[in-house]
């Protein structure tokens, strides 16, 4: 009927409380995510205690009328699984968040992104830091294809500290490539990542290993 849990509780498996009789539970702060199924049914749950920056499967619920209060964010697009994984829209940004069981932190990844411009047009992309307070460490080498399906080059990339390896973008349009930012230190730059780009200006905070071909 009623659970407490501690909040060093990191993660949720998928389902955990789908259809039971729970009626109070509280989510413990060392989560991120309420993965989807997680109170799928329970039709007697009356409260729960979230905690800011929450990340909400819109799965989390179904089939219960539950109304989320203002300070979580709910994942309308979300593709949900156990272990606090979810894909979710942030503003252009596709955004993939996940618990990484090797290093007990939650951690997100760019997926795709899709700006609001028009076919033809050059955009500057500043990737950012964090999705809500988890850091982004990883762009996936697919990012760019919703520019390519848009027609719209890629004319700047900042990628941001936490991020440790950069991988072969394959763009559509290398040359219209022309500045990049780099703000994290020990970097990986895949084999060819910016082979045949227009790039004029890099600018490094910290070291990087270059791969073959990188440049």
């Amino acid at each position: 009927k009623s659970v407490k849990m501690p909040d060093t509780v990191e993660y949720f498996g998928y389902a955990v409380f789908r259809n039971s009789n729970i009626g109070s539970v509280n989510i413990p702060k060392a989560m991120k995510v309420v993965p989807g199924g997680t109170f799928s049914g329970c039709s007697k749950l009356k409260s729960v205690e979230f905690h800011d920056n929450l990340i909400v499967s819109v799965n989390a619920f179904k089939d219960i009328n539950f109304n989320l209060p203002d300070n979580v964010f709910l994942a309308e697009n979300s593709a949900s699984d156990s272990y606090g994984n979810i894909i979710t829209d942030s503003g252009p940004f596709k955004v993939l968040v996940s618990y990484n069981r090797e290093t007990n932190e939650y951690e997100a990844e760019i997926q795709s992104y899709n700006p609001e411009t028009v076919s033809g047009t050059v955009a500057d992309v500043v990737i950012p830091e964090y999705f809500l307070d988890v850091p982004i460490k990883s762009v996936n080498e697919n990012f760019r294809n919703k520019c390519s399906d848009a027609g719209i080059d890629l004319g700047s990339i900042v990628f941001p500290p936490d991020v440790t390896e950069i991988l072969n973008f394959s763009l559509n349009n290398p040359e219209a490539l022309k500045s990049l930012t780099i703000k994290g230190s020990n970097i990986d730059i895949q084999n060819g990542a910016f082979k045949n780009t227009g790039i004029e200006e890099v600018i490094l905070d910290g070291s990087c290993n270059v791969g073959l071909n990188a440049f």
